[in-house]
């Protein structure tokens, strides 16, 4: 059998049947480790259409940036998708084994951040921490009236524009 979202299909040329293939299945390992997956649990939820909500602005919600270490393959990512989207109040899942980093939305009136990370580490083994989100600067030039657009219209994540000389202005913004 081959997963495909929630719909479960057959190959034609699988011979096995589901619980032979079941029972085959549990003995997959990661990175020639010899711990077995067979502690990880993953809560099958039907996906949910819903309008898009800008989760800034949404009570209780947060978009979380995490930096992993510990990950050698896209197994071990894999692993990492399905420890967080086991833990209740999480979405949106993505985990980037090449860039070292995991992201997710988080219902943060359901579950606070610090026990999803516990919660992934112990079942993964991997370390985890948020990335900083201290406010970062750049200096550009442009002109007073392309400064002057932009302060009227700034965008999402930019906190300000300020003017430093007659062509140069420091935007700062959320990383």
């Amino acid at each position: 059998m081959k997963e495909h979202g929630t719909v479960l299909t057959h190959h034609r040329f699988n011979k096995k049947s589901p619980k032979a293939l079941a029972a085959t299945q549990a003995k997959v390992k990661c990175c020639s480790s010899d711990d077995s997956l067979d502690g990880i649990e993953v809560e099958r939820v039907p996906v949910r259409k819903t309008a898009s909500i800008d989760i800034e602005k949404a009570a209780g919600l947060s978009h979380i940036l995490l930096n992993v270490t510990g990950m050698d393959c896209s197994g071990c990512a894999n692993n990492l998708t399905r420890a967080i989207r086991a833990v209740q109040g999480t979405d949106n899942v993505k985990v980037i084994f090449v860039a070292g980093a995991a992201q997710f939305d988080l219902d943060t009136n359901i579950i606070v951040l610090d026990e999803v990370i516990r919660r992934a580490q112990r079942a993964t083994g991997y370390k985890l921490i948020p990335f900083s989100s201290d406010t970062q600067s750049i200096d550009v030039t442009m002109s007073a009236a392309a400064a002057s657009k932009l302060q009227n219209n700034i965008p999402r994540g930019v906190e300000k524009c300020e003017k430093l000389s007659k062509t140069t202005y420091e935007i700062s913004y959320d990383p």
